[in-house]
């Protein structure tokens, strides 16, 4: 507030103040009312300020940073940023079933298990109808619920095949 009706003051403008110790302090104005004298009050500007050497509030705070890695055969490091490529990764539908039937053998260790969700794979690869691949499908989903993580890399591709093979 300042009693200076004189003074003419706008949004934007600085002021400073000068302290006892041979300091100057800066303000910035963000917003300015002059209000007339009224019953006594003698006429004055009321205003909002800004402490130059204060923290800008309006600012973003630095960000953090950020690493983001995934392992695949297209895994990429982000520094700071989004990653927003698309990965194409082809596959015959045998090099497929090779590729779940070798994730199986390597990361399933009980032999019953094992055996079960590779022959329900073979049955799967095998399928000749919309029917029997349905079906097909349904049953290994079953025997692999225990191992869902083993099978987890390649849903995708699978539930690709299965749509191709509903059509």
């Amino acid at each position: 507030m300042t009693d200076h009706a004189n003074l003419l003051v706008e949004e934007g403008d600085f002021i400073e103040r000068a302290l006892p110790n041979g300091m100057v302090e800066t303000y910035f104005v963000t917003d300015r009312r002059f209000y007339a004298s009224f019953q006594g009050i003698p006429a004055h500007y009321q205003m909002k300020v800004r402490k130059e050497s204060a923290r800008d509030s309006t600012r973003k705070p630095a960000a953090a940073q950020i690493y983001t890695i995934r392992g695949s055969p297209n895994a990429r490091i982000t520094i700071q940023s989004t990653d927003n490529s698309v990965n194409v990764h082809s596959v015959t539908d045998e090099q497929l079933f090779v590729d779940m039937a070798n994730a199986v053998k390597e990361q399933v260790p009980d032999e019953k298990h094992r055996a079960e969700m590779l022959a329900a794979l073979e049955d799967l690869q095998h399928a000749s109808t919309k029917q029997s691949f349905g079906q097909k499908y349904q049953r290994l989903m079953s025997i692999a619920a225990d191992h869902i993580t083993v099978l987890m890399p390649f849903l995708s591709a699978l539930a690709a095949m299965a749509i191709n093979t509903m059509k």
